[in-house]
């Protein structure tokens, strides 16, 4: 993959298969192989110059025979995540139920949630007590969401 980036803030421009014919002098070129799945944005690091001797040819300046070499760029991507992006509402509802689970986890492990469950019948008072705390855990959950978003 070859992307572009902007010398001065390292941002990344362009990403491709395809070596760019044309870009700006504001933009270098890099090989890269390290693209992360999700991001924002991205900006270049560790970037490194190598030369690579490609053949020897004639010089089109003094007819001389020279090496013909090639400058290219390699780096490392790293992704960026803008603080003020909302979260998409999979995202809210994963973290809600996530919330929902710890908080019921600090008073009943997940065989002790599952007997109560399964005994829903038997055991009405225990049952209540539980179904209690959950909705509690719930709001508490909710409330946490909302205070983020």
């Amino acid at each position: 993959m070859y992307i572009t980036f902007n010398k001065e803030n390292k941002k990344v421009a362009y990403i491709g298969e395809k070596k760019p014919i044309a870009y700006s002098d504001s933009l270098l070129l890099a090989k890269v192989t390290n693209i992360p799945d999700k991001y924002d944005y991205l900006t270049a690091e560790n970037i490194q110059e190598h030369k690579k001797v490609e053949k020897e040819g004639y010089a089109i300046s003094n007819k001389e025979i020279s090496k013909i070499s090639q400058t290219y760029l390699t780096c490392d991507l790293v992704a960026h995540f803008n603080d003020n992006v909302e979260e998409s509402e999979v995202e809210l509802k994963e973290k809600y139920e996530r919330l929902v689970d710890k908080y019921i986890r600090e008073k009943y492990s997940l065989s002790n949630e599952l007997a109560i469950l399964r005994q829903a019948n038997v055991k009405t008072v225990e049952f209540d007590e539980y179904n209690k705390y959950a909705e509690e855990c719930k709001i508490k959950a909710k409330s946490q969401i909302t205070l983020h978003n």
